[in-house]
């Protein structure tokens, strides 16, 4: 029997443009709602450049393509956190738009603390006005449930590590040194594969399009 991957036309991605234009939006707006910060033209044309490289790994991942790690280096305080934040937010959104016509696509986030995690989880949440992200560390595990609802999940590099020395929780899959969770699905799904893919009646596929949480080696 033929397996055909889906493209990327399949799948719900969010547009390089219009994040940088979200991202501006919440840049500048005054505090509760945003961070009441001052933007630029080089700000702009970085967050498009962090839109167009969350964009392309998720392509890739899409396509089966194993792509060299993506590092986003620019300097402190020009939104690598927050952009994260809103990317995840937008995609979550733009998951419940076009459910149904379009295949979600879920995010991985590693971070090095409990709290960074924390933070991140709850300024997704509050950017979209649900709950579209959870954690999963030692200090907040999430439920097979909620780890196969949510849009976007948070660990920690202490999980990661755990999985590397083979202290993994169950049903929850970790692939690579240095931990890109690549597929969850939920308990009563058939775990058949084929061409690398986990087929069951629904499946969520998490992939980490930034590197901005990613541990570094050593």
């Amino acid at each position: 029997m033929n397996f055909t991957l889906p493209t990327p036309a399949n799948y719900a991605l969010v547009c390089p443009q219009q994040f940088s234009s979200r991202m501006n939006d919440y840049w500048t707006s005054p505090r509760p709602t945003g961070l009441g910060q001052h933007s630029s033209a080089p700000l702009k044309i970085l967050w498009r450049i962090m839109g167009e490289n969350f964009r392309a790994a998720i392509e890739e991942a899409s396509l089966g393509v194993q792509s060299p790690w993506r590092i986003l280096q620019p300097p402190t305080g020009t939104g690598k956190t927050q952009g994260t934040c809103v990317y995840a937010a937008m995609q979550a959104e733009f998951n419940r738009e076009t459910e149904g016509t379009l295949r979600p696509v879920g995010m991985l986030i590693v971070t090095r603390l409990k709290e960074d995690a924390d933070n991140i989880r709850d300024t997704i949440n509050t950017l979209v006005g649900r709950g579209v992200a959870v954690v999963h560390h030692s200090g907040s595990y999430a439920t097979p449930e909620q780890l196969h609802e949510s849009d976007v999940v948070i660990i920690t590099r202490y999980s990661v590590h755990q999985r590397e020395e083979g202290h993994q929780k169950p049903r929850l899959e970790v692939l690579g040194s240095l931990g890109i969770l690549a597929r969850w699905s939920a308990p009563s799904h058939d775990h058949r594969r084929s061409s690398g893919q986990c087929r069951g009646r629904e499946q969520r596929h998490y992939r980490e399009p930034c590197l901005r949480h990613r541990p570094h080696p050593g």
